[in-house]
């Protein structure tokens, strides 16, 4: 159980994680709910006050060295030498850790997709090229884990789609943990495997994303169907139970996937014309907002 006070304040209250190979974990929370505090913990910047961080079974507190060799981590965006080409720059941080051969930088560049412009000085690099380049050299040292606050920050959507993809593929091609935070709600539901939601310096939910988004059975179910007045009334008098409404010349009910189902067959089975069904998911956004009482500060 992890701990964080600063005086008298408790930052974080006594959390428990377990991070798997291969997979993207998402860390979301309200400004100041305690994300920034765990990072910091996590790669040896904060001393913690109880508890134990383990990163491949080498404690953070005891055995920072050991333990931290298995970490690559980008903090934002990424610091580089702009009068140096993307491969220089690899060449110049492989450097600072034993055993990194060419070998190894050339499999990296083609992993964050980067063959065509590694030779060019990165000065010449959009912000998504550099964030690439930052996966790069965070990945050379082969690293169990890698850590990543706000990876998208800055980037335009065509941006935020490609970090994302690369992410997703490092997981899985490089069998490594991603810890990834970050405040787009809607990225994250995208990218992730597991999400895990920090309120107060409280860990209040950690669950997959189809968990958390599918945790109700029943959902918003929008039928197009004509005759529309015709179809209501038969459907009220079918299905006397269900509350169904008309909106914007469609019926709307909340139902499960059985129910669904008896519903489409009646409309069909009785010369009712359907030209479309819309199940309305859940988004990680009103998840969050659900189990954060919509606390944002």
């Amino acid at each position: 159980m992890l701990q964080k006070k600063i005086g008298a304040v408790t930052i974080i209250e006594r959390i428990s994680l377990e991070l798997k190979r291969g997979e993207v974990f998402g860390f979301l929370g309200p400004n100041g709910a305690g994300k920034t505090t765990t990072i910091r913990m996590m790669v040896g910047l904060m001393k913690i006050t109880d508890g134990e961080i383990l990163i491949n079974d080498h404690s953070v507190a005891r055995d920072f060295e050991n333990a931290i060799s298995h970490v690559g981590g980008i903090i934002e965006n990424p610091e580089m030498y702009k009068f140096l080409s993307g491969y220089d720059n690899l060449i110049h941080y492989g450097r600072m850790v034993p055993g990194i051969k060419k070998q190894r930088i050339n499999e990296i560049v083609e992993l964050v997709g980067l063959e065509k412009r590694i030779h060019e000085k990165v000065k010449t690099y959009s912000l998504g090229m550099r964030q690439r380049l930052g996966l790069a050299q965070a990945l050379l040292h082969s690293p169990s884990l890698l850590i990543l606050d706000e990876p998208t920050n800055g980037l335009d959507p065509a941006g935020i789609r490609e970090i994302r993809a690369y992410i997703r593929k490092i997981a899985k091609e490089e069998n490594i943990t991603v810890f990834v935070s970050s405040h787009l709600l809607g990225e994250m539901q995208l990218m992730c495997d597991r999400i895990g939601v920090i309120h107060h310096g409280k860990l209040i939910s950690v669950d997959s994303v189809n968990a958390m988004v599918e945790s109700t059975s029943e959902k918003k179910v929008i039928f197009e169907v004509s005759p529309l007045v015709e179809s209501l009334t038969a459907v009220k008098g079918n299905f006397p139970k269900r509350e169904v409404q008309e909106q914007n010349g469609k019926l709307v009910f909340t139902i499960n996937k059985k129910e669904t189902a008896e519903i489409t067959r009646f409309f069909v089975e009785n010369g009712f014309d359907v030209t479309e069904i819309v199940r309305e998911e859940k988004t990680l956004e009103e998840k969050f907002m659900e189990i954060t009482g919509g606390d944002l500060s």
